[in-house]
């Protein structure tokens, strides 16, 4: 485990968890129903796709996997911080589709909930 070698060498981890790849979804149970598929705004041709993030199911799902998260790790020592991301192309907080700022606050607060001891870093 990352957690265990950082521990070993004398150091801190800095961890990210996003909702998505360019390739493949984290959360196949709900990447057909909270899904979108747009053209790459960069090349106009090949499709990227993001997941919904202001749809119920999205919240839902993505936050018991942030939530876990946070049992798990939250307060290790060897955690040095979290990165939050979850909205936007890699949940690094931009794409032409963002959602309405309610629903990224909502995500924002699924992380604060979960990480209550260890530091984020935001891509809000």
């Amino acid at each position: 485990m990352a957690l265990e070698e950082a521990r070993a060498h004398g150091q801190t981890l800095a961890i990210r968890l996003m909702p998505y790849s360019n390739q493949d979804p984290l959360l196949p149970g709900i990447a057909t129903r909270a899904r979108d598929v747009r053209t790459n705004p960069w090349t106009r041709t090949e499709e990227i796709w993001q997941p919904i993030s202001a749809m119920r199911y999205f919240l839902k799902y993505w936050g018991e996997l942030v939530a876990e998260a946070g049992k798990r790790y939250d307060g290790n020592p060897f955690l040095d911080s979290v990165d939050i991301s979850s909205v936007g192309y890699w949940g690094e907080g931009w794409s032409p589709y963002m959602p309405a700022f309610a629903y990224q606050k909502e995500l924002i607060d699924i992380w604060l909930e979960a990480f209550r001891r260890t530091a984020t870093a935001d891509e809000f």
